[in-house]
């Protein structure tokens, strides 16, 4: 019978702790990873509001148009020399085959008591291209779409307008900003399209509160205001009407205007494992002890990066962070009442070099850099912070500036359109704040081992 050398059991009897432990210290790990991964969805499912989602496979019901039909319209179109004003209005029954055409708008200083009385179906027929067609006083589109978007057809509308915004306070949204939210908020899609037409007549300046004498100019801006129940469908008629006017310009509150991309430390020394999107709701990492081997405390840097869709109101945007930090207390994660580590560091920074994260190519650069900086706390053995993001827009495009004036009284202003950048800027505070704005701050979670 052979014998065992009981030398050859030396190297196995020293190695064996060792092993016991790495093993224990991976189980523990592990458990601190699934009970990290588990707080973060859970936070992260918590602040996700039950959004109404739009359908965009359900029909179109029925398509309206509706024609400002006011004075301050009647310069747009020459029966003679048709304008692009002109040619619009025409192209517009091509575009919406079977649509039903309403002159809109009020006659008397009184208003109507109901709002069907604000709109008369006509035809398509030269009497629209005639100015005396437009003879009407007001406009009240406030009410006009406040029963819009009351209505549980399916209805596709077009209300064709110069656009005036006729607040002057600004201090509050105008009735017509609330009517316009009250369509969004059912999870409708909402649109403008912006072309500009030869003018030449008489104009209503909301700044002087008169009719002013007639006036001519080449370029004067009018509007389509699109109503839709699906984005599809409004595409459709954009893609339509910019085959036939290829200056067509597009201002589409759609709750795909803003994707917002995030990028983790993938490659940082002590990377335990780490989630992202599409595999979770969230951005999660989490890192061993090895972390702040070289450096304690240590910087992350985490890379964030917006892309406006080329339609949507909003070029600039301004990202905010708070930070919530929890401890590891008897197998599990408790929020810590005061706070993040007195050494803990969160800042919102622009790339400029110093960064790890800001030597990327600019083609991958981010816009914004949340610098964070992390220690050990030595009164627990896992750290789990949440860096709660959140953002607003900074800036509207420049060609939606470029369309408004606050005087219109002036002729050189007659290029554009009273107050128009207060209108979208209103516009969109309301869009981005009720459906893009979760959307665009992703949640983002970090947990460090600190022994």
């Amino acid at each position: 019978m052979r014998k065992t050398n009981p030398i050859s059991f030396f190297p196995f009897l020293f190695v064996l702790p060792a092993l016991v432990a790495c093993g224990a210290c991976e189980r523990k790990n592990a458990k601190a990873a699934r009970a990290s991964r588990y707080l973060a969805l859970t936070i992260a499912q918590a602040s996700s509001p039950h959004s109404n989602n739009r359908n965009e496979l359900n029909r179109i019901e029925e398509q309206r148009v509706y024609l400002d039909a006011s004075v301050s319209m009647s310069g747009f179109v020459n029966p003679r020399d048709h304008s692009t004003f002109d040619d619009f209005i025409d192209e517009i029954g091509n575009a919406l085959p079977g649509c039903q055409l309403y002159k809109y708008g009020q006659s008397g200083q009184a208003p109507p008591k109901t709002v069907s009385e604000l709109a008369n179906r006509v035809g398509f027929s030269l009497e629209l291209h005639r100015p005396s067609f437009y003879n009407l006083r007001y406009n009240p589109d406030d009410r006009l779409i406040d029963d819009l978007g009351s209505d549980d057809k399916r209805v596709l509308s077009v209300l064709i307008t110069d656009g005036v915004y006729s607040e002057v306070g600004g201090g509050t949204p105008p009735p017509v900003v609330g009517a316009i939210q009250k369509w969004m908020e059912r999870g409708r899609a909402f649109g403008i399209l912006v072309l500009r037409s030869r003018f030449s007549g008489p104009f209503y300046s909301e700044r002087a509160r008169a009719m002013m004498r007639s006036f001519s100019v080449e370029a004067r801006p009018f509007y389509a205001f699109v109503f839709s129940p699906t984005e599809q469908a409004f595409k459709e008629l954009q893609e339509k009407l910019h085959t036939r006017f290829p200056e067509l310009r597009t201002i589409l509150f759609s709750d795909n205007g803003v994707t917002c991309t995030l990028t983790i430390p993938e490659s940082e020394k002590g990377l335990y494992s780490h989630a992202k999107p599409p595999e979770a709701p969230y951005y999660w990492s989490m890192f061993d002890p090895r972390l702040f081997e070289q450096k304690e405390p240590t910087w992350l840097d985490y890379g964030i990066k917006y892309e406006p869709a080329p339609d949507y109101p909003a070029a600039e945007f301004k990202p905010n962070i708070q930070s919530e930090y929890y401890r590891w207390i008897g197998g599990h994660f408790e929020k810590a009442p005061e706070g993040t580590p007195p050494a803990f560091r969160c800042e919102m920074q622009t790339p400029d070099g110093s960064q790890k994260i800001g030597t990327l190519p600019s083609s991958t650069r981010p816009d914004f850099v949340i610098h964070t900086l992390l220690a050990r706390d030595a009164t627990c053995d896992f750290s789990f912070y949440h860096l709660n993001l959140s953002i607003s827009f900074k800036s509207l495009r420049q060609d939606i500036r470029d369309l408004s004036t606050r005087d219109d009284s002036v002729r050189d202003n007659a290029n554009k359109t009273f107050r128009f950048f207060e209108l979208v800027n209103a516009l969109t505070q309301v869009h981005f704040k009720t459906r893009l704005a979760h959307k665009t701050s992703p949640s983002l979670f970090v947990t460090a081992a600190n022994h």
